[in-house]
């Protein structure tokens, strides 16, 4: 009886270290997306973007099965509309994630590390990652994944990496790490993370809206008026009463956390208490009835 229970329990772990293992190695797998927000300057036109990395394809290096990265933006720091691409090159084993250049491996990632151990970067200044703390977390597709609250420590730049790293899916406010860098650090927390075109884990929604500048005036576009800038409250006027009823009416805030949310309006007017609200910019999403959508930026004073 013993010996079936010892081979059942061992059995048991085999599976469980398959699994980590398996998973580990399929990080970034083909078609996964993740959007980071990207803050631009606190000068104007000031706003929000989003930065896009996406696991383009496989390639072999060495060797090595390894993934594509590739990450897209449409926005500088100063608001000016580029084509920004970039590629990276990842290989996962063994719980481990590595970046790949020139024909060498530096370790980016070590899911296996637990509260108390530790990992060093090399390729970033040799920087040592410290595992504080391990939970699991439900993501939003229902998966139990690992959680890291990671602290670093750097004697040359201050490289941000602390936070939490998702296992499988990585850290909380950018792939890699990213030294502070005024006025345009670069990086923002995690919106989405999608695997073959379903979403995994959200935290900030929508995935991929961007909002450069503010107009700081009250302007009728698309027969919706949305006064700006506010003080107490959001009036938001229907000029055009076909558009009614109106689908949703949902705020965000300048990092795209959402604030409120309504759905079916159908009256002309709508107004929101804001009076409790901090100041700084907000967006104003509206889906109409036929699912176009109209984002406004405004900002409260």
């Amino acid at each position: 009886m013993k010996i079936k229970i010892f081979l059942l329990l061992s059995l048991f772990a085999a599976i469980i270290l398959v699994n980590n293992n398996a998973r580990a190695e399929n990080f970034a797998p083909v078609g996964a997306i993740w959007y980071y927000t990207f803050i631009l300057s606190p000068f104007p036109p000031m706003g929000t973007s989003y930065t896009k990395f996406e696991s383009t394809k496989d390639t072999v290096v060495n060797g090595w099965d390894c993934k594509k990265i590739e990450l897209s933006r449409t926005y500088d720091c100063s608001g000016n509309i580029v084509n920004t691409i970039q590629y990276y090159i990842l290989y996962s084993i063994d719980n481990k994630v590595y970046e790949i250049e020139n024909n060498q491996q530096y370790l980016l990632y070590d899911f296996s590390k637990n509260a108390g151990e530790y990992w060093v970067m090399p390729k970033y200044d040799n920087i040592t990652v410290y595992v504080d703390s391990v939970r699991n977390i439900v993501l939003t597709n229902g998966q139990t994944r690992r959680v890291q609250y990671v602290h670093n420590s750097s004697s040359i730049y201050p490289w941000r990496f602390t936070g939490r790293i998702i296992e499988n899916i990585g850290f909380e406010t950018f792939l890699f790490p990213l030294p502070d860098i005024v006025p345009c650090p670069g990086g923002g927390p995690i919106r989405c993370y999608y695997e073959s075109g379903i979403i995994v884990h959200s935290e900030l929604l929508p995935c991929d809206y961007s909002t450069v500048g503010i107009n700081k005036s009250n302007v009728e576009q698309d027969g919706i008026l949305v006064k700006n800038p506010i003080n107490h409250q959001i009036d938001i006027q229907i000029t055009d009463v076909s558009l009614l009823p109106i689908q949703t009416i949902a705020v965000y805030n300048n990092l795209g956390k959402l604030i409120c949310q309504q759905y079916n309006i159908t009256n002309t007017s709508y107004i929101i208490d804001f009076s409790n609200k901090s100041n700084g910019f907000y967006y104003v999403k509206i889906i109409l009835k036929n699912n176009q959508t109209i984002i406004k930026k405004i900002i409260k004073l």
